[in-house]
């Protein structure tokens, strides 16, 4: 199989849009918004699977794909779930400093 560059700039712009859209999907899944994260997993689905297919004119290559792309939204939501938590508790914990803060200057103030 020869090199195009044709190919190539297809490729490199699936790449590309894929990892582009994968932002918008870990927002919407993190907003709870199912019809919005299907929208952007199908069209990333799409994208990846152009690039499988431009890449190995197989597309037999598309299962694993598909297995790839489901993992790694798994993968994503997870990680963001946790900084989420972790998130929530340094804001309480900056809570707590605030409320320590106002008892402090309410004191002054007497």
């Amino acid at each position: 199989m020869d090199f195009e560059i044709s190919t190539a700039v297809i490729i490199f712009f699936c790449d590309a849009l894929f990892w582009f859209l994968n932002v918008f999907l870990i927002n919407k899944v993190i907003d709870h918004r199912a019809f919005k994260a299907g929208f952007y997993a199908a069209a990333l689905n799409f994208t990846s699977y152009i690039a499988v297919f431009y890449f190995v004119k197989n597309l037999e290559y598309l299962t694993p794909a598909c297995l790839g792309a489901f993992i790694g939204a798994v993968m994503a939501t997870e990680y963001s779930r946790r900084r989420q938590k972790i998130e929530e508790v340094n804001f309480s914990q900056l809570k707590e400093e605030m409320e320590k803060i106002k008892e402090e200057m309410e004191k002054l103030k007497k």
